[in-house]
């Protein structure tokens, strides 16, 4: 399939002329960008590591359409938009602050309890089950963990900007922040334990968004979804 789907790329851009002729510019484009989807599937299915790379250049491809529009907002898991890789594995982050440097702003979130939907991975969740998207509760974050001490602050929502001046002296806090600690990474999938990593914040964030207390968001039925289609 690789092979096929090499020719088929070759084939619109051999043809880019001819095609943009027949539908225009932007429908070529987009029709090259979704074979080049398919491609980059079939590479992460053999190494995960391209996919960090894949999803920072399909940012990049949309970010350069005539229609862009100006900035642009990103939602993904905080390990993906981390400028400063939080596994062993590059990030998606990491990409885009290499191509796009300080123009690329991350922002990550935080809360302190409350609840959210998730693919269920706890103990014995097998078959169809494993499948259900479900509501998970967890209570106060603990307070040693990044999570727990922003909640001293006692603040329902508050922006914390990690962006330090190169004249500021470095503190204890800003120690603090740049060291591994705790924080909530709750993925799209939870097994009722492992809801934290170990993330240095103000080497991979800009900003911290913290939430008290969190709630699941409210899927829309199909006759809702297809109302919001343009």
């Amino acid at each position: 399939m690789a092979s096929q789907i090499a020719a088929l790329i070759a084939q619109f851009d051999a043809r880019h002329a001819a095609y943009a002729r027949a539908s225009g510019e932007a429908s070529w484009a987009t029709a090259r960008q979704l074979v080049r989807v398919t491609q980059q599937a079939t590479t992460a299915y053999d190494d995960w590591r391209a996919r960090e790379e894949h999803m920072a250049e399909n940012i990049g491809w949309l970010a350069r359409q005539p229609d862009a529009g100006g900035p642009m907002l990103i939602d993904a898991h905080v390990t993906h938009i981390a400028a400063v890789g939080t596994t062993a594995l590059p990030s998606m982050g990491q990409v885009l602050r290499r191509d796009w440097s300080s123009r690329y702003v991350t922002v990550a979130f935080a809360f302190g309890k409350g609840s959210f939907l998730a693919l269920d991975r706890t103990a014995g969740a097998e078959g169809a089950r494993a499948h259900r998207v479900i509501p998970f509760t967890v209570g106060p974050a603990p307070v040693e963990t990044l999570d727990g001490v922003l909640g001293t602050a006692k603040e329902p929502v508050f922006l914390v900007d990690l962006r330090a001046s190169p004249q500021s002296p470095i503190g204890e806090v800003d120690r603090w922040l740049r060291a591994p600690q705790r924080m909530h990474t709750v993925r799209g999938y939870f097994d009722g334990e492992h809801a934290f990593e170990a993330v240095a914040a103000a080497k991979a964030f800009d900003a911290l968004l913290y939430v008290n207390t969190i709630s699941p968001i409210h899927p829309l039925s199909a006759r809702d979804a297809s109302r919001a289609s343009p």
